[in-house]
């Protein structure tokens, strides 16, 4: 009897940045393990959206993984970093944890996201940087345990992916 092929293995993949640049990375790492990755991207910084589509990228992934990968400052638009500014930025945080703890239960393939390392301009304000640790706290606390979803932030990336120079201002701007 004649087996089916097997579908190719999908990485679905929301984030709030330009996110192509992980394909190449990521079709290594097929190679390596002799696997076919299907790689595929939701609209760029349109993660709640994706989430919530019940005909977008991770509904419709059947055979994979689906991947947010985030910086917590891309969850605002400020023209100064002031209260107000990290106010909003914290309650979109809270939000955004809302849709991702209740996301796994309608979706067939499991959820991984990634709080990425926030840009050196925010990280180095003090009041942002108090923020970002506030929200990697919630989000740690809101997503621990949820099925069918892991939650890795950007210090756990940088103990098992040591990078040094990982940002480029300029690719910031054009990303953008």
């Amino acid at each position: 009897v004649e087996q089916p092929p097997v579908p190719p293995f999908r990485i679905a993949i929301g984030a709030s940045f330009t996110a192509e640049p992980v394909r190449a990375a990521l079709q290594f790492w097929g190679r390596e393990l002799n696997r076919d990755f299907e790689i595929r991207f939701a609209p760029y910084n349109q993660i709640l959206q994706t989430l919530l589509d019940p005909a977008g990228e991770f509904a419709r992934n059947t055979h994979g993984v689906n991947m947010v990968l985030l910086r917590y400052e891309d969850l605002g638009q400020f023209e100064e970093l002031d209260a107000a500014a990290l106010t909003q930025l914290e309650l979109n945080a809270v939000e955004l944890a809302s849709a991702l703890r209740s996301t796994p239960a309608r979706l067939k393939e499991p959820l991984i996201v990634c709080l990425c390392p926030s840009a050196p301009a925010f990280t180095s304000n003090v009041e942002g940087a108090a923020s970002l640790a506030r929200a990697r706290s919630m989000l740690e606390h809101t997503l621990a345990g949820v099925p069918g979803l892991q939650y890795l932030d950007e210090i756990e990336i940088g103990r098992l992916y040591p990078v040094e120079d990982w940002f480029d201002g300029g690719a910031e701007q054009l990303g953008r």
